[in-house]
């Protein structure tokens, strides 16, 4: 998972745009499918990254919720 770090903090992702926040979405979206595949296929190290990039993408989606809602 190059680039994505696992947890993501509420403080550090408030601070984003909505743009920037579509972009994390994005890249944690696309971990997470690399990360179920690599599952698939091979056994991972730390089966806990999975639930950790779950939580991560619906952090990003409440937060572009609010953003909306304030807008």
């Amino acid at each position: 998972m190059a680039g994505v770090s696992v947890a993501l903090k509420m403080d550090a992702l408030r601070s984003l745009s909505v743009s920037e926040l579509t972009e994390k979405l994005a890249e944690n979206r696309l971990a997470l499918a690399r990360a179920k595949f690599d599952h698939a296929v091979t056994k991972l190290e730390r089966t806990s990254n999975l639930k950790d990039l779950r939580k991560n993408i619906a952090r990003i989606l409440t937060l572009l919720q609010q953003k909306k809602g304030e807008a």
